[in-house]
C-alpha cells in the first residue's frame, strides 16, 4: 500500500502544476517498488515529514509502514526476559 501510495504521490504534477521528475527511472509501480526495497521507509518518514500534500489515504498508508518500523525496532531493542 506504501510503495502504491508513493507512486499516485509522485504521479501527480506539484504543486504549480507541473510533472515531478521521474522517478527514478522507473515505468511502472512494480519496477518503483524494487528501486525502493531498503529505502521505503525512510522514503515514507521522509514524505511524511516534509508536510507534502497527500491525499488521506496516502498518509494512511504510508503511516501504518512508519509505525510498523517503529514497534518493529522497539521490539529488537527490548531485552528479552
Amino acid at each position: 500500500e506504501a510503495v502504491k501510495a508513493l507512486w499516485s504521490f509522485f504521479n501527480r504534477p506539484d504543486p504549480d502544476g507541473q510533472p515531478w521528475a521521474d522517478i527514478d527511472g522507473c515505468n511502472s509501480v512494480a519496477e518503483y517498488r524494487l528501486a525502493t526495497r531498503g529505502q521505503l521507509i525512510e522514503t515514507c518518514r521522509a514524505l511524511i515529514w516534509s508536510g507534502a500534500e497527500l491525499h488521506p489515504e496516502e498518509a494512511a498508508a504510508l503511516a501504518r509502514v512508519i509505525e510498523i518500523s517503529e514497534r518493529l525496532e522497539m521490539k529488537a531493542s527490548t531485552p528479552a526476559d
